[in-house]
């Protein structure tokens, strides 16, 4: 009987058949990813330091696609379930994300989580909001593409941040 259980996963792993093991489930990986895709999720910071009320943006790469899969904006050391903000992926992989900065100077982070759960699958590293910001690359305008496949004939969606005050620019 064990020989025929080998046998049977044998097959169903080589059919490409989706897996669920405990390390999974207890990393917030859902069973609809499959076993060979191979990749971790990564929140990558935009900006590490940001004003009071300023944009802090973060990027979602190697995501899952689910419909309900979810970024949020909490307090470092919060619980799951403390969010200042938060925001569907919208089923994408690769997803960009911009909010406001909360107005208390401190240090953030933001945490990816699946199937509308709150079971963390990944977190940013620190974002500090401070009325000082030393980084000047901090300060440059930035243009984000909501979108990163548009069909014909479709909008694409481009936001400036930062940008200059200038009547020309």
């Amino acid at each position: 009987m064990v020989r025929h259980l080998t046998y049977a996963c044998a097959i169903i792993l080589a059919a490409g058949a989706l897996w669920t093991s405990p390390a999974r489930a207890q990393s917030g990986i859902s069973s609809n990813d499959p076993i060979n895709s191979g990749t971790t999720p990564v929140l990558t910071l935009i900006t590490s330091t940001v004003l009071p009320g300023g944009s802090a943006q973060v990027r979602l790469t190697n995501g899952s696609t689910g419909a309900q899969d979810w970024i949020g904006l909490f307090a470092i050391g919060a619980p799951n379930s403390s969010i200042l903000a938060w925001s569907y992926t919208g089923g994408r992989a690769d997803f960009s994300w911009t909010t406001a900065a909360p107005s208390t100077v401190g240090q953030y982070e933001f945490r990816y989580f699946r199937d509308n759960s709150y079971q963390m699958a990944m977190n940013s590293s620190v974002l500090t909001v401070s009325t000082q910001i030393s980084d000047p690359a901090a300060n440059e305008p930035v243009l984000t593409l909501t979108a990163s496949t548009v069909l014909p004939g479709g909008d694409a969606v481009v936001t400036l941040t930062r940008g200059y005050t200038g009547a020309q620019d």
